[in-house]
């Protein structure tokens, strides 16, 4: 049995899964299907406003341990416990540096540590690190986590070769592969967290629906990017809440917002690669409306299959770990 956990700033989601039991890498990953799943709501954010990775450490733990008691197993039942997201990271419970891109999930493996933490489990637990560029403001770019899921997409799909993904959330990622396999671009953008701050804390509550977009609008998420392109994004953001006053409603309010928030993203996209596929991950409506968007600025884009998109950070994450396994045989 493989306990998979992806952490993140606000949730920790553990699941449970068979190992490869005689399978090789390609089938074990294509057979795996989790058998349960735990989701607790503590992230790193709660570990940065205590200055502790205590609730972290002990989250955890807790953790692992009702996986095992719903289960019925006992911790040598487990081989390993593979945690990718942020716990890697600076203000998780077991930093690694972030690997420099390019970067394949062989290069991910190889950094990747596996320890003993008596105060968490008895289980051994490997630690995936992110992914970073380094180079001027531009390209100077982290991310912990979004690597296990574009791996773990790209396993489930079937992607070959070079392609660009996108993941909305909080913070979007827009990660480019090359054709050897490798991240070597990422471009990130807040527009999940911009959304928020918006439609929650400001005038425009009372402008726009909540959840904000409950139906996709094509035309007013145009002429949203387009008055942002033109007069920037702060004076269309002010234009949300008079939209009522030129004959619109609150769903084409949120889609104008929405397409002004999300045309700087656009721009992003137009210094990628030309040509390549473009897969959107997430889940809906964000992957639906980030697909329309594309379709505005005449790009092509394939939503991912949305059961593929769920368990992506742990298929990538159990393939960096056979993948560590073998890298450890060899060196």
């Amino acid at each position: 049995m493989l306990i998979l956990v992806d952490c993140g700033t606000t949730n920790m989601r553990l699941r449970l899964y068979r190992g490869a039991e005689g399978k090789d890498i390609a089938g074990a990953l294509a057979a795996a299907q989790p058998l349960d799943e735990i989701k607790y709501k503590t992230g790193v954010r709660d570990a940065v406003r205590e200055r502790s990775d205590e609730i972290l450490r002990e989250t955890l733990g807790r953790a692992i341990r009702e996986m095992l008691d719903r289960n019925s197993l006992a911790g040598a039942d487990v081989e390993a416990v593979i945690c990718s997201g942020t716990l890697s990271s600076h203000v998780g419970i077991y930093h690694i540096h972030h690997v420099v891109m390019p970067v394949s999930p062989d290069d991910t493996a190889a950094h990747s540590e596996l320890v003993t933490m008596p105060d968490v489990s008895g289980i051994p637990i490997l630690f995936i690190p992110g992914v970073k560029g380094v180079g001027d403001l531009m390209y100077t770019e982290v991310m912990s986590g979004e690597e296990c899921e574009l791996y773990g997409i790209a396993e489930r799909m079937g992607i070959k070769g070079a392609f660009t993904l996108l993941l909305p959330g909080s913070y979007n990622k827009i990660i480019s592969v090359n054709e050897e396999g490798k991240i070597e671009k990422i471009y990130s953008s807040m527009c999940g967290e911009l959304t928020a701050a918006v439609s929650e804390n400001t005038l425009l509550r009372r402008a726009v629906p909540s959840p904000v977009i409950q139906v996709i609008k094509p035309d007013m998420l145009k002429w949203g990017a387009e008055f942002a392109s033109e007069w920037g994004l702060s004076p269309a953001l002010s234009k949300v809440w008079v939209m009522q006053r030129v004959g619109k409603d609150r769903d084409d309010a949120a889609n104008f917002m929405m397409g002004a928030i999300l045309e700087g993203d656009m721009r992003l996209m137009k210094a990628l690669p030309a040509g390549q596929p473009v897969y959107v991950g997430g889940s809906s409506p964000l992957r639906e409306l980030l697909i329309e968007m594309l379709k505005i600025y005449g790009i092509k884009a394939v939503g991912v299959d949305p059961e593929a998109a769920r368990i992506a950070p742990n298929i990538g994450a159990m393939k960096v770990y056979y993948k560590y396994k073998e890298y450890r045989e060899t060196h």
